[in-house]
């Protein structure tokens, strides 16, 4: 996701030229960052599952950095601090590729994302709609295949059946 995050900063940057991409890309990777502080300090998790040789997806439980009021909180304070220090239009730039954040990780990721501390978890992937906590295994979506050229079950199969390449 490092990829759609900077992403999106670039299209902020597009809509506001004027503002640093340095400081959008920083705004757009806010909540990773914070995420890792979190898992540091104890108030956020990440999990290795037992499924992870053939999913190759941790488990994430991160309501403080991650949540929708989170990430709407984390935006609105970026906005603040920016538009004092920078401006307006620079201001509510960052505030936008922070918040950026949340939907594209709700794309991508399983049904974790919390609404607000203590919520369900869901997530939205392309081609489904709103899949709920009760599925436990990520299902391979259009976006999925298209990405990998193959399904995440093939891509499974196929590298038991295969050796593992050398990386000298």
């Amino acid at each position: 996701m490092f990829a759609g995050h900077v992403g999106a900063a670039l299209i902020v940057k597009r809509a506001a030229p004027g503002v640093g991409l340095g400081k959008l890309v920083a705004g757009a990777l806010l909540l990773d960052s914070l995420l890792g502080v979190f898992v540091l300090a104890g108030l956020e998790s990440v999990k290795v599952p037992d499924d992870f040789a053939s999913l190759h997806f941790l488990r994430f439980d991160f309501p403080v950095s991650h949540g929708l009021l989170a990430a709407l909180s984390w935006s609105l304070v970026a906005l603040a601090l920016v538009r004092k220090k920078w401006g307006v239009e620079a201001g509510n730039a960052v505030g936008l590729a922070v918040f950026s954040h949340w939907p594209l990780d709700a794309i991508e990721h399983e049904p974790e994302l919390p609404l607000a501390l203590g919520s369900p978890r869901w997530a939205f992937r392309s081609g489904t709609s709103c899949r709920s906590p009760s599925h436990s295994r990520r299902r391979s979506s259009p976006a999925g295949s298209w990405r990998t050229g193959r399904s995440r079950a093939g891509a499974a199969s196929a590298s038991r059946s295969q050796p593992a390449p050398s990386w000298r």
